[in-house]
């Protein structure tokens, strides 16, 4: 809980994230799975402490959508 000399205080935040994926389906060449999910659900506005360049802080991405596939050989 103590920031170095020089540091500005970050407050802290929670996060809500949530993703669901399919089993894996076998085709000839390799195994699929596709995942869909959505980062920051309530679009909370925060910064990550270490996310810092010299003073200046930055707010991290709001809500995200996405769909992944994953190909695996």
């Amino acid at each position: 809980d103590k920031i170095a000399e020089g540091e500005n205080e970050t407050g802290g935040y929670l996060r809500l994230d949530v993703s669901l994926g399919t089993k894996e389906f076998n085709l000839s060449i390799a195994r699929l799975q596709v995942f869909l999910g959505m980062d920051n659900i309530t679009n909370t506005s925060y910064t990550n402490h270490l996310s810092t360049n010299r003073g200046a802080i930055s707010i991290e991405p709001g809500r995200n959508i996405f769909v992944r596939v994953k190909l695996a050989f």
